[in-house]
This record gives structure tokens, C-alpha cells and sequence, in this order.
């Protein structure tokens, strides 16, 4: 396989023909367009490719020995990585039924043999911007799908958050009616308690109807896990966080250090906009002309973590606890309320994929930390991360050797039992 590294906003393409005249002109036009373009030469290693690696496009050829064309749609079309990938086609038969064949695999678009090479890669750039389009449908529709689902949980939140003021309502109202601390003269005030204390009864009873349906529209959020390659995700949010931060002269400073090949199972949708949610309250919340840094990488344990430190006034740990819906709502400043809308959902949607969410004051700013477990990362650790792995184990191994204290966890599971 050969691998070119591609240009800014262009994408990834896996080329497929057994014709090594034609994988060459392909290599030399793709990557001449800044495609970062893969080449394979049977039907059988374009499967392992699809299996192995996530592409923006995938061109091949459907007259292939052994393994055709029609069975790597096929293949990729009920694969795990590939699902949605554009198919384009090239055949050397322009007969009906075998384009008719190919579209029933799950074709997208296709060519016919000859093929006219400067024809070839606007056809490429077309087929890939309309299955950009149909991709941002697909994500509207899930944020449409998922924002419906909120509303149901919203519901359930806000009765929760009513019953403790209701029940001291009602706590007073008895204890005004029963005269628990002396006899009330008015007749009338007397009337008007008895008047609350049933008012307060009704509306009981109510909030408890609302408590149960409300818990009952918010069971759970349901993920729709795809594989995600996480780096170009992160910098596609940051990239369209950038022109509201530039309004305010804040300048997002990434880092992204994860290897190329590394992704995620996640729902891509939902945990971009918790990633979204956290960078816009940065930059909304920060000093203006300040930076906001977003860093992403993978700790020894195999973590992922997505850190952004901002410029944002230091918090004490009450006030975190309030943005993040650890306890109830309490301020009334206009500006905490979206504050509190979007980080709060944000940790609902990173507790959805089984991971975590935290907020500590950072020197003069603020650091908000996203973690997602192990299990979720798919790839290889960074070579720092391997590096700090293997610093860890030579450490503990030399205080067991000294007869120090150490954490067990900084060995290597096949050495924890003996030391």
C-alpha cells in the first residue's frame, strides 16, 4: 500500500483495480488533488483494507478476479468502519445489468472504462461533496432525533429539581393549619391556610404524576456508536468554533497528539456536541484576546482525554458542581443559565459513553477534562504515552526491588501477582 499525506479539507480515498496501469495514473492524479490516496490490487485486500481503516471514498473496479467489486460493496456496505462510504464504480462493461447489479450492492456513482483522467478527479470531488452533504443530513437528523430525547429527559430533571421546595411548602402549610405554635386569631387567616394547605396537597399530587412520567421519558440516552477517527473529528469542531471565538479575538490553540490510525467507538453526533458545548463555553466565557487550548491524547492506562483550558475566572468547587448538574440550580445571572444548559448536557452526553467529566480551576483560567474509558479507543498509544507507560513500570519494579511501597497498578497485568 502506498499512503499520501493528504492536503487541508481534502480526503481519504481507497483505490482498487488489479490493472497496475490504471493504479498508477490513479496514485499519481488523487495525491496530485492533496487525497490522501490508498492503493490495492485485489478484491480480497480492499475487504482488509475496509475492515482495518476508515475512508472518505472508495474507487474500484468491479470486473476483478476471485473477489469483484460487487462483493467488496458488499462487504463494506455491512462492515463496521465504511457503512456510509460513497462506492464509485469503474467497469469496462457499459452494459445495464452490470451497473444495475452494482447499484443494488450499494453503488453510489460509476465510470466507464476508458476513462478520462481530469474528468475522473472532478467526478471524485463531486461524489465526495454529495456524500458530505448527506452525512451533515444524517447528523442533523440525529441531533433533531437526540434534542427530542432531551426534552423528555429535561422534563424529568426540572420535576426532580421542583420536589424539594414543594415538600417544605407543604412541611409549612400543615404545621399553619394544625396551629403547631399557638392558636391563630383570625378566622380568616385561618380559612386562607386551610385554603394553601389543600392547594399544596393538589399540587403534590400533581408533581408526583409529573415525577413518575417524567422519569419514565428518561430511562436513558441510546447511542448510535459508529468508528471515529478523532483527530480530524476534533479539529472539524474546532473549526467551526473558530469564527465565534475570533469575534472575541480568542484564539483556539489545538494539540492532538494521537497517533493517525487511532479511533474511537462512540456516537458521533452526541459526543461532538458535548465537545462542542465545552470549546464554545470557553471561548464564550474567557478574556478576550486570550487563547484557549484544546488538547487530546491518550494516557498510559489507554484513556482518552480531551482537555481544554481556558481563561475563564477561577471557580470554586460549589460553583462546579452547579454547572456541571451535580446539585441543584441556584444562580440567577442570565449568562450562567446557558452556561449551566450547555455543560451540563455535555456531562450527560459523556457519562452516555461511559465516561468522564470534570472541571478545576487552573491557575488564572479554568480546565474542563473529558475522559472516555479504554474500551472505547480503538489504535495505538502515542510514542509519549508509551514512553511515560514504560517509565511507570521500571519505576514500581525498582521500588519492589528496593522493598519500597508502590501502586500495584503502574505494573503490567502479568506482574501485579507477584509483587
Amino acid at each position: 500500500m502506498n499512503m499520501h499525506e493528504p492536503l487541508a479539507g481534502t480526503g481519504r480515498v481507497l483505490f482498487v483495480d488489479d490493472d497496475a496501469f490504471y493504479r498508477e495514473i490513479a496514485l499519481e492524479s488523487l495525491a496530485s488533488a492533496g487525497y490522501a490516496t490508498t492503493m490495492v490490487d485485489s478484491g480480497a485486500d480492499a475487504i482488509h483494507a475496509l475492515d482495518k481503516h476508515t475512508f472518505d471514498l472508495v474507487v474500484l473496479d468491479l470486473g476483478m478476479p476471485d473477489v469483484t467489486g460487487f462483493d467488496v460493496i458488499e462487504a463494506g456496505r455491512t462492515g463496521r468502519r465504511n457503512q456510509n462510504v460513497p462506492f464509485l464504480v469503474i467497469t469496462g462493461h457499459d452494459d445495464a445489468e452490470s451497473i444495475a447489479r452494482a447499484f443494488d450492492c450499494g453503488a453510489t456513482s460509476f465510470l466507464v472504462k476508458p476513462l478520462n483522467w481530469v474528468l475522473f478527479v472532478h467526478h471524485v470531488q463531486f461524489v465526495l461533496k454529495a456524500a458530505r452533504a448527506e452525512s451533515d443530513l444524517r447528523a442533523a437528523n440525529r441531533t433533531t432525533e437526540f434534542m427530542s430525547d432531551l426534552k423528555s429527559r429535561l422534563v424529568g430533571t426540572l420535576v426532580t429539581e421542583f420536589q424539594s421546595p414543594l415538600r417544605n411548602a407543604s412541611g409549612f402549610a400543615k404545621l399553619l393549619s394544625e396551629e403547631a405554635d399557638g392558636p391563630i386569631q383570625s378566622d380568616l387567616y385561618r380559612a386562607w391556610i386551610g385554603e394553601l394547605h389543600r392547594a399544596v396537597e393538589r399540587l403534590s399530587a400533581t408533581h408526583l404524576k409529573m415525577l413518575n412520567f417524567g422519569r419514565s421519558l428518561s430511562d436513558g440516552i441510546t447511542l448510535k456508536d459508529e468508528i471515529i477517527a478523532i483527530g480530524p473529528l476534533i479539529q472539524t469542531i474546532i473549526q467551526g468554533c473558530s469564527e465565534a471565538a475570533g469575534r472575541r479575538q480568542i484564539r483556539i490553540q489545538p494539540k492532538i497528539d494521537v497517533p493517525a490510525d487511532l479511533e474511537i467507538n462512540a456516537d458521533r453526533v452526541l459526543l461532538a456536541q458535548a465537545v462542542r458545548n465545552v470549546i464554545d463555553n470557553a471561548t464564550r466565557m474567557s478574556r478576550r484576546g486570550t487563547d484557549v487550548s484544546v488538547r487530546v491524547g491518550t494516557d498510559s492506562s489507554g484513556q482518552l482525554f480531551i482537555e481544554v483550558a481556558d481563561t475563564t475566572p477561577p471557580m470554586g468547587a460549589s460553583d462546579i458542581e452547579e454547572i456541571l448538574g451535580l446539585k441543584p440550580y441556584a444562580s440567577t445571572r442570565p449568562e450562567s443559565v446557558e452556561t449551566n444548559a450547555g455543560m451540563k448536557l455535555s456531562r450527560v452526553l459523556i457519562d452516555a459513553h461511559n465516561g468522564k467529566m470534570h472541571m478545576k480551576s487552573l491557575g488564572d483560567g479554568m480546565l474542563t477534562e473529558m475522559r472516555l474509558p479504554r474500551q472505547r479507543v480503538i489504535g495505538t498509544f502515542t510514542a509519549s504515552d508509551q514512553v511515560s507507560r514504560l517509565r511507570d513500570v521500571a519505576a514500581a519494579l525498582q521500588a519492589t526491588v528496593a522493598g519500597q511501597p508502590h501502586r500495584a497498578d503502574q505494573l503490567p497485568r502479568g506482574l501485579r501477582a507477584v509483587s
